[in-house]
């Protein structure tokens, strides 16, 4: 066992290490640039194809489908060819859908929107992997603050992507293009950035060093299934838990965020106001990560993290439910949204890394992102509809069941450790 542990302080393999937490953090932030321009009016999008509030989710639900279908895949291609190519994989799908989006705003067309929508969530995918591509060659003492620094990268661009909105709306214009056209030719270039500087700079690949000291399967030797990658990890306290907290988490957060923009457009913000309250979502949902990272390794551990979380969720979904036209009351409430998502989903991210066996470990992320991304689109799905029946404040208290399994869960795991 304690030569498992020791390769991956060899200073060969720090130095290595170091290289590529360094060229996935600007990577993370040159793909969150990009993808986040487009993911940020996914409502809008929705709306402005079909003007019709009940499939304002549309787009959400394409996205997160689209990401849940291609995240075992991207998992098992990373295995076979290395990160990289898994990576390059996601983004090259993502510049496709961008243009059939672009196609679809111009021709309202539903079809195209969702077609373009499922592909466009390859590249949020590849963004999620990067997260757990910074960990195959960390320190098992050092997890959580690595993959949190990866995530804080995330804030450079996500912040920045809903503030393009009305700059790029002028480009879209000038191009004889409908407004939120501008968005995605913005992330169609900017993912080829990112897909041309990551395939130059991230060498040697993480995946391909950590198979060769067998600390992940080797190419051609991952058989494991979904269903029996599913059955060891329900059978790990630990691995359950991180598996139903993530899911849940972005349940939470995706049911009230989708639709907080069609919220505000009915109440008569602007396209402006509806920009600084997502940027400020997103600011709670990376900034704060390299704490969340630290205090998951050193303080409260993963758990401890996990019901932070929740806390933090509790009074984000009262601040919504009480905001009325408070717009500071609302934005407060977004921002605690995002950094009670980040608690939890930096903490069930390490604690899968931690709990998962060796040899299903890279399918046991696949795994996790695909539930995630299945929970962010049951949420988008059914968020419409709770919205028309309960008004956005019911739609804020009503999202709050979700987090009652966290809490059950958690406390088991940590009267049993």
């Amino acid at each position: 066992m304690q030569q498992t542990e020791s390769w991956q302080a060899e200073a060969q393999v720090r130095a290595w290490q170091r290289r590529a937490v360094v060229v996935l953090f600007i990577a993370q932030a040159m793909g969150g640039l990009a993808v986040g321009a487009g993911s940020s009016m996914n409502s809008l999008v929705a709306y402005e194809v079909t003007r019709d509030e009940s499939l304002s989710g549309i787009v959400r639900i394409a996205n997160a489908i689209g990401a849940a279908i291609v995240a075992g895949p991207l998992a098992w291609l990373a295995v076979q060819r290395g990160r990289r190519g898994a990576l390059a994989s996601g983004w090259l799908l993502a510049m496709v859908g961008g243009l059939i989006t672009i196609a679809s705003l111009s021709r309202h067309n539903l079809p195209l929107l969702v077609v373009g929508s499922l592909l466009f969530s390859a590249g949020g995918a590849a963004n999620l992997q990067m997260r757990f591509a910074a960990t195959d060659m960390e320190e098992p003492t050092r997890t959580g603050r690595t993959l949190s620094l990866i995530v804080w990268a995330s804030t450079i661009g996500a912040v920045t992507a809903p503030l393009l909105a009305t700059p790029l709306a002028s480009l879209a214009q000038g191009l004889g293009l409908p407004d939120l056209a501008g968005v995605y030719l913005f992330t169609t270039v900017g993912l080829v950035a990112t897909l041309v500087f990551l395939l130059c700079f991230l060498r040697p690949d993480p995946m391909r060093v950590a198979q060769t000291h067998g600390e992940s399967p080797r190419a051609g030797k991952a058989r494991a299934g979904g269903a029996e990658v599913w059955r060891q990890l329900w059978a790990i306290p630990l691995a359950r838990l991180a598996v139903v907290a993530a899911p849940l988490n972005q349940a939470v957060m995706v049911a009230v965020m989708v639709l907080t923009p069609v919220h505000m457009h009915q109440n008569g913000h602007g396209l402006g106001a509806v920009s600084l309250t997502l940027s400020l979502h997103i600011a709670g949902m990376f900034a704060f990560s390299p704490v969340v990272g630290w205090l998951s390794d050193r303080r409260l551990g993963t758990v401890g993290c996990i019901l932070v979380g929740v806390a933090i969720h509790v009074v984000a979904l009262a601040c919504c439910a009480l905001a009325g036209q408070t717009m500071a009351v609302l934005n407060l409430g977004l921002f605690l949204l995002g950094l009670g998502w980040s608690f939890a989903s930096v903490s069930s991210s390490a604690l899968l890394v931690a709990s998962a066996p060796v040899e299903i470990r890279a399918k046991g992320q696949g795994t996790l992102d695909a539930l995630v991304n299945l929970g962010a689109a049951v949420a988008a799905g059914v968020a419409g509809p709770v919205m028309m029946a309960a008004q956005y404040q019911g739609l804020a208290l009503i999202s709050g069941a979700c987090l009652v399994p966290i809490v059950w869960m958690a406390v088991r795991a940590l009267r049993t450790a």
